[in-house]
Order: structure tokens, then sequence, then C-alpha cells
């Protein structure tokens, strides 16, 4: 963050931070560079279980369908009718390995959940208290809109009735109803969450999986969520976020290696390349199904790694006007040595120096 803002000082106005992890530079040095003066902006792929609202509206889900299963088999309360106390029932317990149901402490403490935070707690807290709470009073009390928000209500009773996709449209729809979403912090990871979580039950449902009871061949709502989660990890989701400096001497945009290399030359006032070690910044050949088959088909030869490593490095070069920082850490959190990456090695070489060159010497 010091070397960022050094060259905003010099006059760099424009700075791209180039990171292979840009979801983690940018918790790492965002708050660092809004407090020198700097406002940052990010772009970055996450799996939606990577971010907070995804992963609490799964869990969220997770919890009802396990909830759902258990409600179907538990046993009923029993009035007691010899009870000094009127209307006192005698509750039969089962398996009680989900309680406290700490998956759905955390949804309802997460901002999807549209409830206020002391509200959540207090129920969190009568929860943890009631070592007679059973699923199926658990269910109504989520199905309440005086217990829970209304989205939230709403979204159990779809849930309940197979419908994942309108669950997740239940809790999605105060983001892109009425007030500005940019107005509410972190919207722009919920709304994403919620969509690629929508989408992907869109999807199953037109494949012909489905967990409605009311038609032919559903599947259990736990089934559907499991099959749901598997196809979200294998997809990601694109996400902008912003935090803006009061009176911001600059702008620093953090992108992955990817986004970095399609920016056009000269684009930026100046470039900050991360994790050039060799640890952080392999180049190795990959051998996927989809090469595999081209290749034997002689359809296409696949490029080879170090040519697209080659190719992404020298345009990522070509995008400062001004000025091109490479760093790369001496030793590693194991405290080991680290080596110059294959592309600084070369980079390097260019100016007839080693790799081991002292800092600002190329």
């Amino acid at each position: 963050s010091r070397e960022v803002a050094e060259l905003a000082v010099a006059g760099s106005k424009d700075v791209v931070v180039v990171a292979d992890d840009a979801a983690r530079a940018w918790g790492e040095l965002a708050p660092k560079l809004a407090a020198r003066g700097l406002s940052v902006r990010v772009q970055a792929s996450h799996r939606v279980r990577e971010l907070e609202p995804g992963r609490a509206f799964l869990e969220f889900a997770q919890a009802v369908a396990r909830l759902a299963d258990l409600a179907e088999t538990w046993p009923e309360a029993t009035p007691c009718p010899d009870a000094p106390k009127r209307g006192t029932v005698r509750v039969a317990l089962a398996d009680m390995s989900w309680w406290p149901p700490r998956g759905l402490s955390d949804f309802l403490l997460s901002e999807v959940s549209h409830m206020e935070q002391g509200r959540a707690q207090a129920l969190d807290a009568e929860w943890r208290a009631n070592r007679l709470l059973t699923p199926p009073v658990l269910l109504d009390q989520l199905c309440s809109g005086r217990v829970v928000s209304p989205e939230v209500a709403q979204a159990t009773t779809e849930l309940l009735r197979g419908r994942l996709g309108s669950a997740a449209s239940k809790l999605l729809a105060p983001y892109v109803q009425g007030d500005d979403p940019a107005l509410k912090p972190g919207s722009s990871a919920a709304t994403s969450a919620l969509a690629a979580i929508l989408d992907a039950a869109r999807t199953l449902k037109e494949l012909g999986i489905s967990a409605d009871p009311t038609l032919e061949g559903a599947v259990s709502l736990s089934e559907l969520v499991s099959l749901a989660e598997g196809a979200l990890e294998r997809g990601s989701v694109m996400l902008r976020e912003e935090l803006v400096a009061p009176e911001p001497r600059g702008c620093v945009r953090i992108l992955d290696e990817g986004a970095a290399s399609r920016l056009s030359p000269c684009s930026a006032d100046a470039v900050v390349l991360l994790g050039q070690t060799s640890a952080e910044a392999t180049v190795s050949e990959r051998e996927d199904a989809r090469a595999f088959i081209l290749r034997g088909w002689g359809v296409e030869d696949a490029p080879r790694a170090m040519d697209e490593a080659r190719m992404r490095f020298s345009a990522i070069v070509r995008v400062p006007r001004r000025c091109l920082v490479v760093e790369r850490t001496l030793f590693g959190a194991d405290g080991r040595e680290c080596y110059p990456s294959v592309m600084l090695t070369e980079l390097m070489a260019c100016y007839g120096l080693g790799a081991e060159a002292p800092p600002g010497k190329a």
C-alpha cells in the first residue's frame, strides 16, 4: 500500500494492481489504500460459497431441508391432562444433532435475511436456551413473518414447497425493488450470489430436476440443494466492489492477471504486479479433457503454458504509461527463501540483470 501511495504522490492517478487472487488482495489492500486517500475498485471472480451472502443462503437452505426431513417422522407432542398447568404437553425428542441451529442463526445474522441484528440475536438466544425445541416448531417460526422478517418467512415457505429458486428470489427482491441497492453495504455480493443461485435452480428445473412434491419424479429438498451447490462449485460470479475515499488523490483498480492482460496498452498510469515468485506465479502444463480430445483428433494443439504466460505478461507490461512495479517476497510464510518467477527472471534479463538484482536497479 505504501508503494502505491508513493506512485500516486509521484503523479500516477490511475494505478492497476495485478494479483493472482484479486479478492484476497482487495481484502488486504483496500482499507489501507483508502486510509491513504486512494479510492479502490476491484473486479474478481468468486465461488458463491466464498461470498458471505451465498454461504449464508446455502446453509439456510440445507438447514430447512434437514429440518423438513426430521419433521416428517418427529413424534408429536402429547397433552398432559393431569399437569397442574393447563395446556401442558409432553415433548418427545429424537435426533437432536441439529440443535442448536447454528447455520440458521448465522443466516439470520447475515445481510440477506433482512432482519435487524438485535432481533436475530434475541431469536438465536431463545433457540439456544430451549432444549425442547423441535423441528416442526422451528419451521413454524421460520414461516412466521412475526418471528422472522417477511422475506425469510416467504423464502422458508417456498423451500418447503421444493422451490429453491423462488426462495432465492424472495430474498433478492428487496435489492432490485425500491431503494437503490448501491446504497446498501455489501449488496453487490448479495445480489450476485442470490442471482447465481436463482440461475442454478432454474437450470436444474429445465433439466427436469425439482423438489416440488406436486410434480412427478420430484427429488427431496436435501438432494436439490446438494445438486445446486455442486453446480455452483463449477462456476463463479464476477464481483465488482468500490471503496471511495473522501477527496481521493487517485484511483486503484485491483484485477487478476486475466482481466489485466485484456486492458488496452497505455491505459493506466502505473501497474503494480504482485506475487512474482516461483511458488506464486507457477507455469505448468494443464492436461484437460478438451485439450486431450482435440489433440487426439488432430483438430488443434493446445498452446503451451509457457507461451500463454509470456503473452499474458507481455500484455500486462504494455498497460502502464509511466511506471511498472514488479513485486516478489524474499521469504515465504514458512521462513524459506523464495525464488523469482520465470517472467520476472526473463524481464530482468532484458536489462542485462539477474533476477537477484537489488530493488530499483531496473
